[in-house]
């Protein structure tokens, strides 16, 4: 038994271009950066585009629909607005990349949701009025 464990000590590496593990480095704590604001926060309400200004500066068509006091009522969230945007930019613009998409649908979001006429009143009174 003491032979054999001799053997396997004396044995090269089966891969003898590797390199022997490194010993890690201990790396030095970070430093705290001051004044750094959040990347999300870069760009102020004032600078936000609107959505025509983005499909005209790309060179897409806009969808020129007239949203109605039903539409008010129904796409109450972001999530149903764009299913029902979605599809009538990408008929307009079917070359469209999805990045402008994302892009133009938060503006038109943040659009519709700014003229809805019924903001602040909750959809259900309003279904019963």
């Amino acid at each position: 038994e003491e032979e054999e464990e001799e053997e396997e000590e004396s044995r090269e590496p089966m891969f003898p271009e590797e390199e022997p593990a490194k010993v890690k480095k201990k790396r030095k704590p970070r430093k705290q950066k001051e004044n750094k604001t959040p990347k999300m926060k870069k760009r102020k309400k004032e600078e936000q585009k609107s959505s025509t200004y983005l499909m005209d500066d790309w060179g897409l068509e806009d969808v020129d629909y007239e949203f109605t006091e039903e539409d008010y009522h129904t796409l109450t969230n972001y999530k149903t607005f764009s299913q029902f945007l979605r599809p009538l930019i990408a008929k307009k613009n079917p070359k469209i990349p999805m990045s402008k998409m994302m892009t133009v649908l938060g503006a038109k979001w943040r659009e519709f949701s700014a003229n809805n006429p019924f903001k602040g009143t909750s959809v259900a009174a309003a279904e019963v009025a």
